[in-house]
């Protein structure tokens, strides 16, 4: 029976008149379905210190108290799922919070924040005393260096302090928090080779790997199928970006008439087979695609330490991310237009990017090319389901199975959130006032996902910004099978509006 059956709004309703048999209806439909969706949002490092069936009766109890003294409004189909799931996740969230604050093992629950990442929390092997020692100094002749407010910015973040109760403590916004603990960041990056910590590679502790599905094929099997540069045959020049994982230089390569783009692990990382094979899983994946709207591979190879790294070719560009805010409607329109043929290319091999946001398309001189397959899901394989994405573009489905498995409707989804992005400004469900304080949070913007049936739209709109919005909410459906049938229907759809 689907969440929105009419029929819930009849038990909500008698429940809230005083019914108790209502109560115990609406109880026995929705708990087991709750209690999935929490299972499934843990992984099992986290499940350990986190029940999910405690979260659950306590997302029971706030509803139950807040019904009866009239909180909640329930007028549409669908309402009283979403509402039992957004209290629901909100309870899991906060618990996760609180929990990875006390214990600080979170790499090896969720992926950690880059500043995170290199202020050290997250490193799951006891340093020797020798190590302690020359930590201790590394670390306090960084904070000498900082301004009072930095200094103290970075102790509460090493104490395992929030973003936002940092700004509190502190008296300043999270978007200053934010920049210092970026500031710190480079200046740790700048001082990695002055450093006393021993390298990720010359470790013989291996990280224990972020919860992850198998792969369908071993490591040296993918490394047999692709292409191979020699690393003496590359000369970095510079460092162009870096994310979550990885990071990525401009540099030359023998014999090539152009630059290239070489992109390697994180040293944190180097050691995690899952993440070395995932990072070769994605330039098999590119290897397979030949589309000018989708990066080129040209090899991988591995450094003389042992270090995995993938080769691409360079992409002379700004991203979506760093172009015009509203860019003027006929650009997006071509834009999406050509990440269309792209995506349609890359069904056709049975590739489902998973991924789409502005930081992962590449406006070139010419077109829109599509980079960044690190999540990107084959159709043919059997992965266990994941957590994976960037909370504003994800579907649905990638946030609760319910919904149904990964498919060809997730880009639809993620295209279609792209549009909406250029269009308005924001990525969907996160509201003006978030983006300019940068106050969004990932929790509540998951909770939104699977519970709000479409964004809002702006008012005032001409009849081509309309339309074009219109195309986009189609995409954001949250169910799959009420989205447009295929990214070759978005495209059809933009170019007959384009010849209006």
């Amino acid at each position: 029976m689907m969440p929105g059956d009419p029929s819930s709004l009849r038990m909500f309703a008698s429940f809230a008149a005083g019914s108790e048999s209502a109560a115990d209806r609406i109880f026995q439909r929705y708990v087991k379905r709750l209690s999935r969706l929490a299972r499934t949002r843990l992984t099992p490092r986290v499940a350990a210190r986190v029940d999910p069936e405690d979260i659950v009766m306590s997302a029971w109890r706030s509803f139950f108290v807040g019904s009866r003294q009239n909180q909640f409004d329930v007028d549409r189909s669908g309402d009283l799922w979403a509402l039992l799931a957004r209290i629901t996740l909100l309870k899991l969230y906060r618990a996760v919070e609180r929990h990875t604050a006390q214990k600080r093992s979170v790499d090896q629950e969720a992926p950690l924040a880059p500043e995170d990442r290199e202020l050290g929390f997250g490193d799951d092997r006891e340093p020797t005393p020798e190590e302690a020692v020359a930590l201790s100094d590394y670390v306090e002749h960084l904070l000498q260096s900082l301004t009072p407010r930095d200094q103290r910015i970075a102790e509460l973040r090493l104490q395992g302090e929030l973003i936002e109760d940092i700004a509190i403590a502190v008296q300043c916004s999270e978007k200053t928090v934010r920049r210092s603990l970026q500031a710190l960041r480079g200046k740790l990056t700048e001082a990695a080779g002055e450093s006393p910590l021993p390298m990720a590679d010359q470790s013989e502790t291996q990280r224990t790997p972020v919860q992850h599905s198998p792969s369908v094929t071993t490591t040296s099997e993918i490394v047999c199928s692709l292409p191979q540069v020699s690393f003496a045959s590359l000369t970095l020049t510079r460092l162009i970006g870096q994310g979550g994982m990885g990071k990525v230089y401009h540099a030359d390569l023998d014999g090539a008439d152009s630059a290239v783009a070489v992109k390697f692990l994180h040293r944190s990382f180097q050691q995690n087979q899952e993440a070395v094979q995932r990072l070769l899983r994605e330039a098999e994946i590119i290897h397979q695609l030949d589309h000018p709207g989708i990066v080129g591979l040209r090899g991988i190879g591995r450094t003389a330490a042992g270090v995995y790294f993938v080769v691409m070719d360079l992409l002379e560009g700004k991203t979506l991310q760093t172009t015009a805010e509203h860019p003027a409607p006929e650009h997006t329109v071509d834009w999406i237009i050509q990440l269309a043929d792209a995506l349609e290319h890359a069904h056709n091999a049975g590739v489902i990017h998973c991924d789409l946001k502005p930081s992962n398309v590449v406006v070139t001189s010419d077109r829109a090319v599509l980079t960044d397959f690190g999540l990107a899901h084959l159709q043919s394989s059997q992965r266990n389901r994941i957590l994976s994405g960037t909370a504003p573009w994800m579907a649905p489905e990638q946030v609760d199975e319910w919904f149904g498995p990964v498919t060809r409707a997730t880009d639809v989804y993620g295209l279609g959130a792209l549009l909406y992005t250029l269009l308005s400004g924001r990525p969907p469900f996160v509201s003006e006032f978030e983006v300019a304080h940068s106050s969004a949070r990932t929790p509540d913007i998951l909770c939104r996902v699977v519970s709000l049936e479409r964004p809002k739209i702006p008012s005032g709109l001409s009849a081509t910004a309309e339309e074009l919005f219109n195309i986009s909410l189609s995409c954001l459906a949250r169910e799959p099978d009420r989205r447009p049938e295929s990214v070759a229907v978005i495209r059809q759809q933009l170019r007959n509006l384009r010849l209006v």
